[in-house]
């Protein structure tokens, strides 16, 4: 029988946002399908997760019962982890794959770009010792930026196949992050990007198009799926059953621009007495939550807008919402807009990075900084029923045809099977 192809899934770290969901779901998706082996690998353990793993060297090793949404519950202590595990869910325990590998070392996430590497070879080592003995057949740099060039570097070192994922490139990002990323992309045999905007981009620095894959991520639909009712959903984030709800699920940070939305409210309150804006999402630090409270205290918003923080209860928070709010500077593939599209919410959104490619027609896109272009597109929704159903029936199906979680995982496993013949 020919051996499996061995896959080392290679992630910067787990934070607060939809990035580790990706992670899990393919790694679990791939696994379950019965042609590849997959090992994940922690790169910079920003949340500390060694502590909780048995020791083996410097690197940290464990096989464990494996679920995409309830991993805590077989090793790691909840409240010390919860940032990683939104939206759990026991749906898949019966195909629970029990022999995934979950791989930390030892590395301080403030060493995360090749310069501070070149400088601190020991990070770079560890990756090469964690490389060595799992022998993969492909190491998949996914999800984050940080890591491709440490990762693509040590896979080529040792002739292993390497692909690394494109997420977008922001004006803000360091130099030395720039330089990094263009090095990885260079040395990588395949470049998945999650939007066909993507393609070009790469395509303008000088990747050969055949390295290119374009691999959308997707989302489970019936985890997004709420039982109760909108009101009921609403009365149990303490809100009135018949109040009108705006909703951003995001993690708080400047990119998202939550404050677009915060700004436009007086103008919607001239409308709708009765509105709310409900910002759902971990802060990786206080600064910018202060700056929204601020915000909200200077224009005497704080009873029309409030701050959940991290919740794990995603779908209920859905189904309270009447509109769905995402008016952010930068993106790949929102997985916040994909999550709204499969609880069916009609949604205003930016056109930036991949959100036209994944809403299609099925919303409104908008300019971040168009204040006016936001308010006329939520006061059109707002004040027609029929268009805010329509706007969210269309964007539920194509969730379901488009972006399903079952077409993603074929479309990895055609990739990694093909590269490795």
């Amino acid at each position: 029988m020919k051996k499996k192809t061995k896959i080392l899934h290679i992630i910067q770290y787990f934070g607060c946002g939809g990035v580790q969901d990706i992670f899990f779901s393919t790694i679990n998706g791939l696994q379950n399908s019965g042609m590849t082996e997959n090992v994940g690998c922690v790169l910079f353990d920003r949340l500390n997760i060694k502590k909780y793993f048995s020791p083996k060297k410097k690197t940290a090793i464990v096989k464990v019962p494996y679920s995409s949404y309830n991993l805590s519950l077989a090793m790691i202590n909840q409240q010390k982890f919860n940032c990683m595990l939104s939206n759990p869910s026991s749906q898949s325990d019966s195909s629970i794959s029990n022999n995934i590998t979950m791989v930390t070392p030892n590395l301080p996430y403030r060493y995360s770009y090749l310069f501070m590497t070149l400088i601190k070879p020991y990070e770079f080592l560890t990756l090469l010792q964690i490389v060595k003995e799992e022998n993969p057949d492909i190491v998949y740099a996914s999800h984050s930026l940080g890591q491709l060039p440490i990762a693509s570097i040590i896979g080529k070192l040792l002739r292993k196949k390497v692909v690394v994922c494109y997420y977008g490139e922001d004006k803000s990002f360091p130099f030395f992050h720039k330089v990094g990323t263009r090095i990885a992309y260079f040395l990588a045999d395949n470049i998945i990007t999650i939007f066909y905007r993507g393609a070009d981009e790469l395509k303008n620095i000088g990747v050969s198009p055949e390295k290119i894959v374009h691999i959308p991520n997707s989302r489970n639909t019936l985890k997004y799926s709420s039982l109760i009712s909108k009101k009921q959903a609403k009365i149990k984030l303490g809100l009135k059953g018949n109040e009108f709800v705006i909703g951003l699920i995001s993690r708080l940070d400047p990119i998202k621009n939550h404050e677009a939305v915060i700004r436009v409210l007086p103008e919607l309150l001239k409308i709708r007495k009765n509105l709310k804006f409900v910002i759902v999402g971990g802060s990786p630090s206080d600064f910018y939550k202060k700056k929204l409270q601020k915000l909200v205290k200077e224009l005497n918003l704080e009873k029309n807008v409030l701050f959940l923080g991290h919740r794990e209860e995603i779908a209920d928070i859905l189904a309270a919402f009447d509109i769905f709010a995402h008016p952010s500077f930068s993106e790949g593939q929102p997985g916040a807009v994909l999550e709204a599209m499969c609880a069916g919410l009609p949604i205003v959104a930016s056109d930036v990075g991949g959100t036209k490619e994944l809403l299609g027609d099925t919303g409104i896109l908008i300019s971040p900084t168009d204040q006016k272009g936001l308010t006329e597109a939520i006061v059109k929704l707002m004040n027609d029923p029929k268009l805010r159903k329509e706007y969210g029936k269309k964007a539920q199906q194509r969730a379901e045809i488009e972006f399903s979680e079952e077409k993603m995982i074929n479309n990895y496993e055609k990739l990694f099977l093909h590269l490795n013949k």
